[in-house]
């Protein structure tokens, strides 16, 4: 849960004088803090939280440890699908929320995993869910488990234990469960009370048996040898010693299809993994979605004749959209992210072109330079220029310090484009000594290690950072933007300071499967293709993601300091998290090809993915400006992904501005710079008559008008033609094409474009034509 409460003014008050000077930062380090601490580069987190703060808790304040079997490994996790099974928020519930793991939706409980199929979503006027409603159960005689705990994860799936007798793995896109009983006790294939009058046996094939409930169909596979025997309650397999069986969800009745699940049910998944590459050459980013099996048949004779060793997988819609050709089974399912497709794979393979990146976006011709400085002075001229927060604490709690941050760095770089040298390492020195601040260890502001959980969150924390361990790549794509900013002008403070900003990027999104010091990308989901907000997942719906915008702040950030710092892993990670991410909002919460939201939801866009669904709604407000807008913020050099549909741009804001009565009244800003992707004259209309324009508290006037001028004169962006840099952009305005690239390195150099036009840009500088 995100549960962040924004307001739409700006608000005074706090602590850095704007005078602070682009030497101060050269002022010696802090030193050691007070409380317990350990030393990261020139700074320190510390090992013990603040007195009075609380990390880990469930829904009555008390500490929660990771729901482990004493046979796990690895780091325990957060942030994930399945975070209830690991993160007891509600003390009365040992086992699980409901967890949508696509197409099957499982709950855990004391006698085993309730498995079910929400194909049908309930719409409602701000909402579409798949809500979910038990099928089977699937447990063992007697089992009356007092916790659910996970025996192991991957990178989409997840292993849950029943008192060491019972193990279920499950995962995204797959469409079997795979059991193992631990003892000799008869497998329990129970079907739900309300639905005990309207189930089946639709076909029975050696091992295998398909039940038909409702109007959903499922595949029993028993070991070889092995039969499932019927009752009034559903079907039990007999005691014995083969200890694997599965479950499957068949997307239809036929006895064929039944058959051919039966042929793959022995090809058992035991684990998931993501791994990616990205050639700056061709801005192309591949991603593999490979998975580990066990074939789990026990063979006599030719028992095992025809039985394939390789699994079945489903896709989701953004996945498909970019996986090539691909021989796809005739079966498909229905999801809360649209249609999934069945495919016979131990792998697939998506490919995407990473364009639109910049720092910040070029001055062209007519920018109102006078105009933008004085708005830069204004800015300057504040009392401070990290005033406190409209959050839920008046100490600059590190997400309205993170929109601080944001706010300035979009000023760093527009003052070295505009000239404004000295007004530029004003700035910079501001940036750099808060940075600093809350790098040093010490009190009112720093960052605490968690070992248990294996996080790392700042305080003052807010919504849940340190309580539930939420929106910690929300909070921190600001300070690694900041630090990205920074690098681009001051090197020796990035080198001195890198080991901080890299912990905080490997907090959010660990690259590195050998540095257990964090889990392997904790909020981001590589199967999903977003990342989840909410440490426990504490809902029947599932986890949430909000601020999809936010999220790409973050990983945009990433690229842009593994880019400028010549770190080729870190700038690979934002490489693949700003293209995965990109196809997912697009179709999840933009819906832009009209094939994902309910015919019967009258909205173009959600403000709000759900495990189950999607809500026109946010954690804070209901004005349909914050609904849509949630989406948009903080625009960047790097949030140009937004004009990629400039149709689309034209009618989410066609919606908008009829739902707010022909007045935008809030968040003016955000909403024109995301119209002036699609359509900048009419952006800068709307902007000149309006008297009364405030920027959000994250932005400014200057950085406003820059924006909406740059438009103006750019057109909108070509998604076609990428270049032999990761930090490029190219634009179309009527017949005519003009090109942008930034130039990371300490010499100049030529870059070239896949249409075969070049440009020189001087060393770490953005160079237009």
């Amino acid at each position: 849960m995100s549960g962040r409460i924004w307001l739409a003014a700006l608000a005074l008050g706090a602590t850095l004088a704007a005078g602070c000077s682009h030497a101060d930062s050269k002022a010696p380090r802090a030193t050691k803090p007070t409380l317990p601490a350990k030393k990261l580069g020139p700074g320190y987190f510390v090992t013990q939280p603040p007195a009075g703060a609380l990390c880990a808790i469930d829904s009555a304040g008390h500490r929660v440890k990771p729901s482990v079997t004493s046979d796990f490994s690895g780091p325990p996790t957060s942030n994930r699908w399945w975070s209830s099974l690991m993160f007891k928020y509600d003390p009365k519930n040992r086992h699980s929320f409901a967890l949508h793991a696509h197409p099957l939706v499982l709950r855990a409980r004391a006698a085993g995993l309730e498995v079910g199929y929400p194909d049908v979503p309930t719409v409602t006027p701000r909402s579409y869910m798949h809500e979910f409603s038990e099928d089977l159960l699937i447990g063992l005689a007697g089992l009356d488990a007092p916790e659910t705990r996970v025996a192991s994860y991957s990178d989409w799936m997840v292993t849950a234990d029943w008192q060491d007798r019972l193990r279920l793995s499950f995962g995204h896109g797959l469409p079997f469960v795979y059991g193992e009983r631990r003892d000799a006790s008869a497998v329990v294939i129970g079907i739900s009370k309300e639905k005990r009058g309207n189930w089946t046996i639709f076909a029975e094939y050696k091992e295998a048996v398909g039940v038909r409930v409702g109007h959903h169909h499922y595949g029993l596979f028993a070991p070889l040898g092995g039969r499932w025997l019927k009752n009034d309650a559903g079907l039990s397999l007999e005691a014995g010693t083969s200890r694997h069986f599965s479950l499957a969800l068949l997307p239809d009745g036929e006895p064929e299809t039944l058959e051919l699940f039966r042929t793959h049910a022995y090809a058992a998944v035991r684990a998931t993994r993501v791994s990616w590459k990205f050639d700056e050459k061709t801005s192309t980013v591949s991603s593999d979605f490979a998975v580990e099996s066990d074939f789990v048949a026990e063979c006599t004779g030719n028992a095992c004749a025809g039985l394939s060793r390789q699994p079945l997988l489903a896709l989701y819609r953004h996945q498909w959209l970019n996986a090539g050709k691909q021989a796809y089974l005739l079966g498909t399912y229905a999801s809360p992210r649209g249609q999934m497709k069945l495919l016979a794979a131990d792998h697939f393979e998506t490919q995407a072109k990473l364009t639109g990146i910049l720092p910040i976006l070029p001055g062209v011709p007519g920018h109102e330079k006078s105009r933008i400085t004085n708005h830069i002075h204004a800015v300057l001229d504040e009392p401070e220029l990290f005033p406190r927060g409209l959050g839920e604490r008046p100490d600059h709690d590190a997400y309205w310090e993170g929109k601080s941050f944001g706010k300035l760095s979009n000023l760093v770089q527009l003052t070295d484009q505009l000239g404004e040298t000295e007004l530029r390492d004003r700035l910079l020195g501001a940036i750099e000594r808060r940075l600093e601040d809350w790098f040093d260890g010490q009190e009112p502001r720093l960052f605490h290690y968690d070992a248990e959980w294996r996080s790392f969150m700042g305080f003052p924390d807010s919504y849940g950072s340190a309580t539930q361990i939420n929106d910690h790549h929300f909070h921190y794509g600001y300070f690694v933007m900041a630090a990205a900013t920074v690098a681009r002008f001051d090197p020796a403070w990035a080198d001195a300071w890198a080991p901080f900003v890299e912990r905080l990027i490997r907090d959010a999104a660990n690259w590195s499967r050998e540095d257990e010091s964090a889990p392997f990308l904790r909020h981001m989901d590589a199967y999903a293709g977003h990342s989840w907000a909410n440490g426990p997942a504490q809902f029947e719906e599932g986890n949430n993601e909000e601020a999809s915008s936010e999220e790409l702040n973050f990983s945009s950030a990433s690229l842009l300091w593994g880019t400028l710092r010549h770190d080729r892993e870190i700038q690979a990670l934002g490489a693949f998290l700003v293209t995965q991410q990109i196809a997912a909002v697009e179709q999840y919460w933009f819906d832009v090809d009209d094939q994902v939201f309910p015919a019967e939801f009258e909205h173009p866009v959600v403000a709000m993915v759900w495990g189950a669904g999607g809500k026109y709604d946010t954690w804070f407000d209901q004005d349909p400006t914050v609904i849509h807008g949630i989406n948009f913020l903080p625009f960047t050099g790097a949030s140009l992904y937004l004009g990629r549909k400039p149709q689309f741009v034209r009618k989410n804001f066609d919606v908008l501005l009829g739902r707010s009565h022909g007045e935008i009244t809030t968040w003016r800003d955000y909403v024109l710079m995301y119209l002036a992707t699609a359509d900048a004259k009419l952006a800068r209309e709307h902007f000149e008559r309006d008297p009364h324009f405030l920027p959000e508290f994250g932005n400014s006037m200057a950085f406003t008008l820059h924006w909406l001028q740059a438009w103006e004169g750019l057109g909108h962006l070509d998604t076609t033609t990428t270049a032999d840099v990761a930090t490029a952009a190219v634009f179309v305005q009527g017949d005519k094409r003009s090109y942008s690239a930034f130039n990371p390195d300490a010499a100049a150099r030529t870059v070239t474009f896949s249409d075969g036009k070049t440009l020189r840009v001087p060393a770490r500088s953005l160079a237009w034509r």
